[in-house]
């Protein structure tokens, strides 16, 4: 599990990139920013609710990013 120090970057730089989301016109980049958000923010939430939560790990096998942050 990360520290607190680990989560307060983690969290500084998901909202840069849900920023640089919102802000971005090329959908090339969007779709790799959405990627990241999608990581980084599935390792906050993991270490927030902890590991082996298996209705955690069926979403995640199961999320499409693109779908997800509005892309067909």
């Amino acid at each position: 599990m990360a520290d607190k120090h680990e989560m307060s970057m983690f969290m500084k730089e998901l909202r840069r990139l849900l920023y640089d989301y919102k802000t971005c016109d090329k959908e090339f980049f969007k779709k790799k920013i959405s990627e990241d958000i999608l990581l980084l923010g599935s390792i906050v939430y993991e270490n927030q609710i902890g590991y082996g939560n298996t209705m955690y790990q069926k979403a995640i096998y199961e999320h499409e990013p693109a779908k997800e942050m509005g892309h067909s």
